[in-house]
Formats: structure tokens, sequence, C-alpha cells
């Protein structure tokens, strides 16, 4: 049995050079692949049968053929390829981005619009912020219930309930938000740790619709229903704070559970899509 340096040293030496990396990446997305997959690469092919040879031939080879002459990985190769896709998920995060002015411009106002610092901000010390965000939770209750609206999840419907009803269901949408965020990135990609940063990160975006819904109280305090666009303006505005909570829930989780933007995206949709489908039953 190879020890477990020798077990690292093949696997960083098989991740150090991007053909394998590619090999290793398309075999682990399609779990088995023939030659003619992995001609599609793009490699000349006296290149690709020489990493092939170096990662089916290294003393503790990352890849075999099965009974099929499929490519695919082995125990070892399966270590790499998971790896790799945590280290590809990290990085979309931390690493700085080559990109043009204007698309830096659009990067930083959607880190803004998603949170971002404040995420990270809470991620570092989870715990300490348990309490704040259970406040923040009822709040949003009470601002929900002075609305004359009822809290759905990452969305509100148009109805008045006591305020204690109202309160609890602003607690229970935070819970319900977190809990179904949590089964998609254990179900999806396997992602099982950091459950206390994502149960803060989950609150955040229940703030856009608690922006919303204080701005409707303001124009009714102001008795500026009058104003000519102010309800059609309250409306677009109700609807893309809609938008906003899916993108700040995209990063929520994406930062707790170290995915990549399009990955958490992915989760959020479905939780948006899955609150439509249960507004509708319930209307």
């Amino acid at each position: 049995m190879p020890k477990k340096n020798e077990k690292d040293s093949s696997i960083f030496e098989a991740i150090s050079h991007d053909a394998r990396r590619k090999i290793i990446r398309l075999i682990g997305e399609k779990e088995a692949v023939t030659y003619k997959d992995l001609a599609k690469l793009g490699m000349e092919p006296g290149t690709l049968y020489f990493h092939l040879n170096l990662l089916m031939t290294d003393p503790n080879p990352l890849i075999k053929k099965d009974e099929k002459k499929k490519y695919v990985l082995m125990p070892l190769g399966k270590l790499a390829y998971k790896l790799l896709t945590e280290m590809e998920d990290k990085i979309t995060w931390i690493a700085p981005r080559e990109t043009s002015k204007t698309n830096k411009l659009l990067i930083m106002v959607g880190e803004i619009l998603g949170f971002k610092q404040i995420l990270q901000s809470a991620y570092r010390a989870p715990n300490t912020y348990i309490f704040n965000v259970v406040i923040l939770a009822v709040l949003y209750g009470i601002v929900s219930y002075y609305s004359n609206r009822t809290p759905f999840i990452l969305m509100v419907i148009p109805y008045r309930l006591l305020l204690i009803q109202t309160v609890a269901l602003a607690v229970f949408s935070w819970i319900i938000t977190f809990l179904a965020s949590e089964f998609l990135s254990r179900g999806i990609y396997k992602k099982s740790e950091n459950e206390n940063k994502l149960l803060i990160g989950t609150i955040f975006p229940l703030i856009p619709s608690m922006i919303s819904m204080l701005t409707n109280i303001l124009v009714r305090i102001l008795n500026a229903q009058k104003i000519p666009g102010i309800s059609l303006i309250a409306s677009t505005f109700f609807i893309l704070s809609e938008l906003w909570a899916l993108w700040i829930l995209t990063y929520a989780i994406g930062l707790a559970k170290d995915l990549k933007l399009t990955k958490a995206a992915l989760i959020a949709l479905i939780i948006g899509y899955i609150n439509l489908i249960l507004l509708q039953f319930f209307k």
C-alpha cells in the first residue's frame, strides 16, 4: 500500500500540468470517457498519449481503463478531481481577475449588491452573529406586519396576519431558506461544511424585501401615493428586490460553501423557483 506522502506526491505531480488537469477534470465530470472524448480537449495525439500514460503508469496510478475500454478515475484520481474542483471554487473568490475597466466596475457593483464584504466579515466569526441575525429576522417580521404583508421564504405576499404570526413566519422563512440551501449544497455538490456560516448568510437575502416594504410604509406615511408614477416605481422596485434577494443568496451560498458563483446561482435559482411554485399553490 502506498504511503500518504507518496500519494500526495502523485496527486500534485498529476495536477501540476494543465493537460493532466484537463484529463482528470473531464473524466471526473463524465465518470467514464473514451479516447475520442479526450481527443476533443484539443491536444495533439502524441501529447495526449504521453499524459495518459503518465497518469496510468505512475506507481500510484490515477486513471485506468475499465472493461469497456473507457478511462475512469481510480481512488487517487477521484481525490485529485475533488482537490481540483475545490481549488477552482476557492480561486473564484480570492484570485484577482484580469479584465477590462468596464468589467471590473460591473464586478465591483455585483459584489456590493451581493453583500460580499459584509458576508465575508460575518463569516470570520459566524457564531458571534447569531443574536444579531435573530433580531434581524424579528425586525423583518415587524416590518412585514406594518406593511400589510406576510413573509413567504424569500418573498412576501399581500396578506396580513397577527404580529406574532408574522414574526414567526419571518423567522421560519429564514430557517427554511437556510435548510433548502444546505440541502441543495449537499445534494448537488456534496458540500457539507460551514453550516454555521450559511445559517448566518441566509438572513441577508431578506434585506431587499425589508427595504422595499420600508419604502412602501414611508410612501404611505408621506401620503405620496398621489404622485404620478410612484405606484409603478414602487412595484418595479418590489420586483427588483426579489431578484436582488436571489443575488445575495448566491453570494451567501458561494462564500459559505466555497462554490463558484455559477454553481451557487443554480442553488439560489432552484430555491427561488420552488418559492414561486409554493406561492402559486398557497394562493
